[in-house]
């Protein structure tokens, strides 16, 4: 999920993340593959179980979540490896935008990442909800919450 305004309130956003995944059972994924987002991001794709993921991801963004659901692009399950706009195109870090692409320290990462051969299968058993600080600073773990 993109981050969401503090507006909502922790303990609203809690108890809908909580009610949201108490209804989908734990599956298995395989972490497969590297790609790269529309915004620069190196990510390890999910090879399998991808669409269980997406239907997650849509039934969060309902309730109290459901008009910050961005459809700019289509939503890709992913796990991020790095993110790789050029560092002077990095102001409002949460903005939706286009951004221009670091290329050489992309392809760097790119060619590290795929030399690495990743391949993982295992149990998507649970989300982490986390909280960012207002000057994008620093990241406060607030909760593991089990699925189904």
């Amino acid at each position: 999920m993109f981050p969401v305004p503090a507006a909502i309130g922790v303990e609203v956003l809690r108890e809908h993340v909580r009610s949201t995944v108490a209804r989908t059972p734990a599956f298995t994924i395989r972490l497969k593959g590297i790609g790269k987002t529309w915004d620069h991001w190196l990510f390890l794709a999910v090879a399998e179980g991808r669409e269980r993921i997406i239907a997650l991801h849509d039934a969060l963004y309902t309730g109290v979540l459901g008009e910050h659901r961005w459809t700019g692009h289509r939503y890709e399950p992913h796990v991020g490896l790095g993110h790789f706009a050029q560092p002077q195109d990095m102001r409002d870090p949460l903005a939706l935008r286009p951004r221009a692409l670091d290329r050489s320290r992309y392809v760097a990462a790119r060619r590290e990442a795929e030399a690495l051969d990743l391949d993982h299968t295992g149990p998507f058993e649970s989300v982490h909800l986390f909280g960012l600080d207002e000057p994008l600073t620093h990241v406060t773990r607030l909760e593991e919450i089990p699925l189904g």
